[in-house]
């Protein structure tokens, strides 16, 4: 019964109330009931249209505030985060050919990644981020696309403790090896040579692509020399500003 009142509240909520005026929620109070944070997600992801640009980053915004105020201070999230439909609505994301909603989306994930348990982040990356679109975007066309992924492999997946990575370092650095060595070998883009490591469709991208992401391996280095130490990090400088400024409208 308290949930389809709940229900009935956030369907009038979206309706009537601003997504500005959403922000003002008592957040961490609400999130007290570690099922609520659930509830949130599945209501949010169940009302965005992945064809609306707008409503996704609006959508996004406001998990953004819910995951991290869900975490009250502590390392990670409420407990029983259900990952699983999470898992779908990234999925979902992941597979629109919006440069926009892929912007976003990205940006998204690597605010809330170190807010997310150990575990959950292992999932999101072995079967999304390293497995089902690593090739769309690490070759993507669009420059801002491709930058942001480079930076969550980096400052994100390699980031994972060696520990908890559960092979995500060792899967990244044989990716990148089977990638190099290709090029490497200066294989032509040809409709018959079918036994390419690299998608022939992506191929043209392929040299910019391995540039980006080395030159992003090396600001990673930089970032690590100077901090000295491989502590958790959340915020990363003027990220959204960097990357979309006068890239979408409004």
């Amino acid at each position: 019964c308290f949930y389809q009142i709940l229900r009935k509240i956030l369907a009038t909520v979206k309706k009537k109330v601003l997504f500005q005026d959403l922000q003002k929620l008592p957040t961490p109070s609400l999130f007290r009931n570690p099922y609520l944070l659930n509830l949130f997600v599945k209501y949010s992801f169940c009302k965005t249209s992945v064809h609306n640009i707008n409503v996704v980053y609006d959508t996004l915004k406001l998990l953004t505030l819910w995951i991290k105020d869900g975490a009250h201070g502590e390392s990670y999230i409420v407990p029983k985060f259900d990952i699983d439909y999470f898992l779908k609505g990234l999925d979902i994301l992941f597979d629109s050919e919006h440069f926009g909603v892929l912007m976003e989306l990205q940006i998204f994930l690597f605010t809330i990644f170190d807010y997310l348990d150990p575990l959950h982040r292992i999932r999101i990356t072995n079967s999304l981020l390293l497995e089902k679109y690593f090739m769309k975007m690490f070759f993507h066309w669009n420059e801002q696309v491709n930058n942001i992924f480079m930076y969550i492999l980096l400052f994100r997946v390699k980031h994972l403790k060696a520990d908890l990575s559960s092979g995500s370092h060792t899967k990244l650095d044989w990716i990148i090896s089977r990638i190099e060595k290709e090029l490497a070998a200066n294989i032509p883009s040809s409709p018959k040579n079918g036994n390419t490591f690299i998608p022939q469709n992506l191929l043209v991208y392929a040299d910019g692509s391995m540039k980006n992401y080395l030159s992003t391996l090396e600001a990673y280095e930089s970032w690590k020399a100077d901090v000295g130490t491989l502590s958790e990090i959340t915020n990363f400088p003027n990220l959204r500003e960097r990357f979309i400024r006068n890239m979408l409208p409004g």
